[in-house]
Order: structure tokens, then C-alpha cells, then sequence
């Protein structure tokens, strides 16, 4: 299995109208959110005014959770979603979004027929974490563990390939939460 540790000095940040967001991870390399040209991006936002509009991204499915803070959705003025920490939502991007709250959020994106799952993982320090995947994502949100002698931080972000499923072994240095996504296209 190959991996790669994306440090947090590396991610892409940008302004959006209500706050940051911070790309963690898109593919293929080289594509970007501007051009819809990606099969799968990853990102964190703050949402930092009491109520914003979700850009509409036609042809994009979404999921998202809060990390921090409560939040609350409406896609095309239809019955509010209300969403506490690490409750997943998912959405189309096709959707006029209303935001209600402000929180930091986890998202995301894919395209045609790429699927995502997500996945919150809580470790405790010495605790390991065993699965088989064939494509991941691991976003430490907060704590550090390892992978083959190597530290994932804070705010890192580990990405895991293999052309067959394999399993891969996690352990945590200190308390832990990951955020997993597991990659299908």
C-alpha cells in the first residue's frame, strides 16, 4: 500500500463569501473546484456569518459534517436539516443552499461515478485501527497516530492507494478523532 502524509502548510486555502475553505485533498492532481475538472475533493470550511448560500455545483454530489458548532441546512427552500457534530448530510450540489450557523465543517465532493463513504473514527492513546480499503482518506482532526513509523498530526492529512484492497494498521500516539473516507472509482 503507498501512502502520503499531506502536512497542514500544503493544503490550498481560499475565501469563499462566508468564510475559508481549505482543500485537504482533490483528484485527480492538477484539477481544481473552479473547473468541476475533479473526480473527488476533500476540504474543512468555517462558516463564519449567521446565515450564508452554499455555491451551486452542478453535477457534484456532497456530504457534509460539522466539526464545530450546530448547523442548519435548506436545499431549495425545503424542510430544514438541523445537524449537531459528526452528523453526516448528504446533498446535491445542484441544490440552492441556505446556511444557517456558524460552525467549521467537513466536505465531500465527487463526480460521476466516484463514490465516497465517511467514516468517524475516536482512538485512544495506544488504541490501533485496522481496515481494508482499496482507496482512503484520513483526515486527523484532532491527536496523532501512525502508519508504518510515520506521525500524522493534527490537522494532517493521510491518503492511502493500493490497486487491490488491502488492510492497513493505524495506531494513536495520543487521543485521536479521524475523519475516514473511503474512495470507490
Amino acid at each position: 500500500m503507498e501512502f502520503e502524509i499531506i502536512k497542514t502548510a500544503s493544503y490550498k486555502k481560499n475565501k469563499w463569501s462566508a468564510g475559508t475553505t481549505t482543500e485537504l485533498y482533490i483528484y485527480p492532481k492538477g484539477s481544481s473546484l473552479q473547473q468541476l475538472d475533479f473526480q473527488f475533493r476533500i476540504s474543512t470550511a468555517t462558516v463564519e456569518t449567521e446565515e450564508s448560500t452554499f455555491t451551486v455545483l452542478l453535477g457534484v454530489n456532497r456530504i457534509i459534517l460539522p466539526l464545530q458548532g450546530k448547523l442548519t441546512l435548506v436545499h431549495d427552500a425545503e424542510t430544514p436539516v438541523h445537524l449537531k457534530p459528526y452528523q453526516l448530510h448528504s446533498f446535491s450540489g445542484n441544490s440552492i443552499t441556505k446556511c444557517f450557523g456558524m460552525v467549521t465543517d467537513f466536505n465531500l465532493m465527487t463526480k460521476g461515478n466516484t463514490k465516497g463513504t465517511i467514516e468517524i473514527i475516536e482512538l485512544l492513546p495506544g488504541e490501533k485501527h485496522t481496515c481494508r480499503t482499496k482507496n482512503a482518506v484520513i483526515y486527523c482532526f484532532s491527536g496523532q497516530i501512525i502508519i508504518e513509523n510515520q506521525y500524522v498530526n493534527t490537522q494532517e492529512t493521510l491518503v492511502l492507494h493500493s490497486a487491490e484492497e488491502q488492510a492497513f494498521h493505524l495506531e494513536a500516539i495520543s487521543k485521536s478523532m479521524l475523519i475516514r473516507v473511503d474512495l470507490k472509482f
